[in-house]
């Protein structure tokens, strides 16, 4: 029987939070995502209010009596300070100051990608599909809105009368959409 050991990482920078082992990683990764109060399920809340996207990586495939020290070896390769993992980090007075080890996953990730695009928090724009994606919540699990434009420009474009824009800014406000993006200027008032 095979384990697989994973890396969590956000799209904010690319950077490993935490490794871990299971049978199945995927299976995994969304327990992780429904998970609430622990370290992790934080973190994972934090990023995704910030419109940072939480994915996962699979470092080693490994046989299954080695998985807890492939886990082990893999959280020493990481700085302590940015892993959530508290159990198997090294002690400071055991480790060196080392570069973490290159993800490739997390790189072609990154390398794909554009987050929080012109400034809207969970916008974001594919490079190999040339679309934009909107990150939203269904009501009991987040998913994708893919278009082919950017979904706020539309929206700035229509509300060019003042009273409209006002409106369209109380609504906003009413709903708690109002820091979604970079907003739109209240209308200046003729003199």
């Amino acid at each position: 029987m095979l384990a697989e050991i994973y890396a969590l990482y956000s799209a904010r920078d690319g950077g490993v939070r935490y490794v871990g082992w299971s049978g199945d990683s995927a299976l995994r990764f969304k327990e992780h995502l429904r998970s609430e109060g622990c370290p992790v399920g934080r973190w994972i809340a934090r990023e995704w209010r910030d419109g940072h996207l939480v994915q996962y990586a699979v470092l080693e495939t490994c046989d299954y009596d080695r998985r807890h020290a492939a886990e082990t070896e893999w959280i020493w390769r990481f700085p302590g300070s940015d892993l959530l993992n508290r159990r198997k980090q090294r002690r400071w007075f055991w480790t060196q100051v080392q570069k973490p080890p290159t993800v490739p996953a997390t790189k072609k990730y990154m390398r794909r990608h554009i987050f929080n695009v012109e400034g809207f928090r969970g916008v974001h724009y594919d490079r190999e599909e040339g679309r934009y994606r909107v990150w939203v919540y269904n009501g009991s699990w987040p998913s994708w809105l893919t278009g082919d434009e950017l979904p706020c420009a539309r929206y700035c474009q229509i509300h060019r009368d003042p009273a409209r824009r006002d409106l369209a800014l109380q609504l906003a406000k009413a709903l708690g959409l109002e820091n979604l993006g970079p907003g739109l200027a209240p209308a200046a008032t003729p003199a």
